[in-house]
């Protein structure tokens, strides 16, 4: 009984650590075209925040 529950609670924290692995993973994809997802979106954040500078001027930063 002891052994078996031993057991459950292996496989519950490598399915866990398969399941972390996996998502990483997933992280470091890339596109078709080539190009890292998670590049991409960065890009995206950084014209967002640029548009946001532009419209309040230099010094202020204030997302509307």
């Amino acid at each position: 009984m002891r052994a078996e529950r031993k057991n459950l609670i292996k496989s519950r924290k490598s399915l866990f650590s398969l399941r972390k692995a996996i998502s990483s993973e997933a992280g470091n994809c890339v596109n078709q075209e080539g190009k890292a997802l998670i590049r991409e979106k960065t890009a995206d954040l950084k014209k967002a925040d640029h548009k946001v500078q532009k419209r309040n001027g230099r010094g202020r930063k204030m997302a509307f």
